[in-house]
């Protein structure tokens, strides 16, 4: 097998590894995925009926998670920002941006957003950390509106993930076993006490009339929202655990508990039960943050099922395996594992699950290689080398193989090869 091969073995996860392919979230629609990667500024589209990966281009900056929350709206993906202080509005069909500036964020130097929903032509999202709503029109492309969360204290810590139902947002938070829910008719902010086995509310989605709330520290419940009834998760495997990150010996370790503990971790930092959840037919998925596994809870039983996924013992500095890529029409489930590179495919009804093997677009090759070409020429071969390397090895059983000498000429091979 050619070197230049390398590109197309089965797993293009692997091969786009954490120097170009590492998420946060993802953006899922009619069997297509978009996010950006946090390394590099790249706006991936991964298509999960075709399974191949492409890159479509790449957003200014280059600082570490420069943009972090990608939601698709008609044919305009909108980006929000972490470490940048602007919105990003990419055309999908004409591939140019526009820039819009978040002049209220002055006092920090990242911006943690959480998206809402859109209703009557505005997307509201949060910035969490600054407990703070944002209106952006998505006619006008402008910022129409900011609001301070109202019913907070100075150390509540706002939820990741809040939910728009009905004229009414609904802000998970943390801190305590409460949600805020604003009226965005009226202006008025009110607090709702929550009841169950949950520890803080750190994320909110919607099922029909009904909340799924998802707890900071560990616990799952079901809100009516027009009853009032609480229901929660029950039935979690004895053998279920979750892990902390600790230093010993100057060394981070993995120190591992069961969830029955159901220890309290009140913090902002990343020591938290979910990562990310979505519901679908009548469950819940919770993407968890600190764990091997995930979770579904059926919505008619409030079973807790725990899907343990292949694990391998390599480092992750943030605290979170798993990054939900999407669901499609047959009720399965794409998770990517960023711990060992791989995309698995779960089967919502059996829980059956398989990895799967994807390719990348030849434009995507070209665009990495463009890169690579620039780097080349602006830093000189020894950065040069390094980056290959990083951006290959992964994807190389080959022991032998002397890719530090030998990678720009075989990528130089393959883009004439193809004639891009």
């Amino acid at each position: 097998m050619p070197d230049y091969a390398i590109y197309e073995t089965k797993n293009a996860f692997a091969t786009l590894n954490d120097m170009i392919f590492d998420i946060d979230y993802a953006w899922y629609e009619e069997g297509k995925a978009w996010f950006t990667g946090k390394r590099k500024n790249y706006i991936f589209c991964a298509d999960i009926r075709k399974k191949e990966i492409d890159i479509l281009g790449k957003l200014p900056g280059n600082q570490y998670r420069h943009y972090s929350k990608v939601t698709k709206i008609g044919s305009k993906l909108i980006c929000l920002p972490c470490a940048e202080k602007d919105i990003i509005i990419y055309d999908l069909e004409t591939g140019t941006y526009k820039r819009i500036a978040m002049n209220n964020c002055e006092e920090t130097s990242r911006i943690f957003c959480s998206i809402a929903g859109v209703i009557e032509g505005k997307l509201y999202f949060m910035i969490t950390n600054l407990k703070r709503i944002v209106l952006l029109d998505l006619v006008k492309e402008e910022i129409v509106s900011f609001f301070d969360i109202g019913c907070c204290s100075a150390e509540d810590v706002i939820g990741h993930k809040s939910e728009l139902y009905e004229h009414k947002l609904y802000i998970p938070v943390a801190t305590e076993n409460k949600v805020i829910i604003f009226d965005i008719r009226s202006k008025e902010f009110k607090e709702k006490r929550i009841e169950g086995d949950i520890s803080g509310i750190g994320w909110i989605c919607r099922d029909g009339d009904c909340l799924w709330l998802v707890g900071f520290s560990y616990g799952i419940v079901r809100l009516d929202i027009h009853t009032d009834e609480i229901s929660s998760a029950k039935d979690f495997p004895e053998d279920f655990k979750l892990y902390d990150v600790v230093m010993r010996k100057n060394r981070r370790e993995l120190e591992w508990h069961l969830y029955s503990e159901k220890k309290e971790i009140i913090s902002s930092d990343d020591k938290f039960f979910c990562w990310e959840c979505v519901c679908n037919k009548e469950n819940i998925w919770n993407i968890t943050s600190r764990s091997d596994s995930i979770i579904r809870v059926n919505a008619k039983t409030m079973i807790a099922d725990v899907i343990k996924l292949a694990y391998v013992k390599d480092f992750i500095f943030e605290a979170y395996e798993f990054v939900l890529l999407g669901l499609d029409s047959d009720n399965h489930i794409f998770v990517f594992s960023r711990r060992n590179h791989e995309l698995y495919n779960i089967n919502g009804e059996t829980l059956e699950y398989c990895t799967e093997s994807w390719n990348i677009t030849p434009g995507a090759i070209h665009i990495l290689a463009e890169d690579l070409f620039e780097k080349m020429a602006n830093e000189g071969f020894g950065g040069l080398n390094e980056f290959v390397f990083g951006l290959l090895n992964k994807n190389s059983a080959r022991k032998d193989d002397k890719l530090y000498s030998t990678a720009g000429t075989q990528i130089y091979k393959q883009i004439v090869k193809r004639g891009m």
